[in-house]
């Protein structure tokens, strides 16, 4: 499938949109590369490929909830503006 200029030139005018010519053959090229792209994976021999299996993630293959040390309370708060009773104290938002 081969996108010339003028292909490119019908699709900025529909979408709306304005280029350079420039932009839009260097735009026509890249459509292009990946047309060509595209050819060659659909064309590709993949017969003799093992496509293996699709491992699945099951819900009991989750990791286990492991408790680790946390960082202390006071280093947490010892940067914020406006502390209390170790807990940051912030402007009321809902009246």
């Amino acid at each position: 499938m081969k996108i010339d200029f003028e292909e490119i030139k019908r699709l900025e005018k529909l979408s709306a949109l304005s280029s350079s010519e420039e932009k839009l053959k260097s735009l026509a090229e890249d459509f292009n590369k990946i047309a060509e792209f595209v050819e060659q994976v659909k064309n590709a021999d993949i017969e003799q490929t093992d496509i293996g299996y699709q491992r699945v993630l099951k819900i009991d293959e989750l990791r286990a909830d492991e408790v680790v040390p946390s960082m202390p309370q006071s280093e947490i708060v010892s940067n914020a503006p406006e502390k209390e009773d170790g807990c940051f104290v912030v402007p009321k938002v809902v009246e």
